[in-house]
């Protein structure tokens, strides 16, 4: 049976705070030869955390990178490359990331769709203890970044709500040190804008066609890493705008079972060239009033003598409503 190193780490590091007493461990990891496992499962020592400069590792989970990332019990983050098999990590493999962040706000920091970022922002938002001014101004810089991202009519309030119910948490000292941030209004920024800057870093590979694509994709993937895929699809801005089973935006078309209705070449093509073919429900309907005003959009309510358009792509919520006697096509 193969193990996955993420999970042969998590039984290593744990080792060292388990089954012996604090004194056998204080300064050694727990001999292999005294853990028992279960048939098919194999264990390596990978590396015996210095308590006294890196705390207990509590936590594990993979970047964007595919580095393991651990945290300490208080609130420390290293992350590191999993060593080739045989290899035993040293400390100068062990990078610690210059962030003081701690509890769900790590989890904030680090979710890769809006709808889980949300999630975790909704539970903090009355969490009293355990905040420190730096944890306290992370999670509102949070709401600031958040203001871009994209869902129906309400969700904006909701994410006002949350952020309401988060300065009421907050004592009056509190709020006195925060003021200026509380106070700060957010850059609304476009898809395009959000995308390029996720992208901000990465080094350029290839200019690839279509056809490259397509023969790589019809000759049978193996291998594929669809964790990988979902950062990046986040990473790429796509949650924007398209919607994945209970998660991202719907100012475009849901991609939910897309894989079933396209063929991989016909799927790269709408990746690369999006405008070629617009899905119907999203092609903008022009509206010329007898005023001689125009105005552009996705239709989203007929109703009686009334048509409500969505004037603004990116904003659902940004709709006008006109009477249709008062317009001429």
């Amino acid at each position: 049976m193969n193990i996955q190193p993420k999970l042969l780490l998590f039984l290593i590091i744990f080792i060292n705070f388990s089954g012996f007493s604090f004194a056998q461990i204080e300064n050694q990891a727990t001999p292999i030869e005294n853990i028992t496992v279960k048939k098919g499962f194999k264990i390596e020592l990978l590396f015996t955390v210095p308590k006294e400069r890196m705390g207990s590792w509590v936590n594990l989970c993979l970047n964007n990178n595919n580095r393991i990332i651990a945290s300490d019990q208080f609130g420390g983050l290293y992350r590191f490359d999993v060593p080739t098999k045989g290899k035993i990590l040293k400390g100068s493999h062990i990078e610690k990331i210059p962030v003081d962040i701690r509890a769900a706000n790590g989890l904030l920091w680090e979710a890769p769709t809006q709808e889980e970022q949300m999630e975790y922002a909704r539970s903090l938002r009355i969490l009293k203890t355990a905040w420190n001014h730096e944890l306290r101004v992370q999670y509102f810089n949070w709401f600031l970044k958040a203001s871009n991202y994209r869902g129906g009519a309400s969700f904006t309030k909701f994410i006002e709500f949350i952020r309401n119910d988060a300065v009421t948490s907050l004592n009056p000292t509190e709020q006195k040190k925060l003021a200026n941030l509380l106070s700060k209004k957010a850059e609304v920024k476009s898809p395009a804008e959000v995308m390029a800057e996720a992208m901000a870093g990465r080094t350029f590979v290839k200019n690839w066609k279509l056809e490259e694509l397509s023969r790589a994709a019809s000759s049978g993937l193996k291998g594929r890493n669809f964790k990988v895929g979902r950062r990046i699809f986040a990473a790429g801005g796509c949650y924007a705008c398209h919607r994945i089973g209970n998660q991202g935006g719907m100012n475009g078309p849901d991609l939910t079972g897309s894989g079933g209705r396209y063929s991989p070449h016909d799927l790269l093509e709408q990746i690369m060239y999006p405008s070629k073919e617009i899905n119907e429900q999203f092609v903008p309907t022009f509206v010329t009033l007898k005023s001689g005003e125009t105005l552009s959009g996705v239709v989203v309510n007929l109703n009686g003598d009334r048509v409500t358009l969505n004037t603004h792509l990116y904003n659902p919520n940004q709709r006008t409503s006109v009477q249709k006697k008062k317009s001429k096509a």
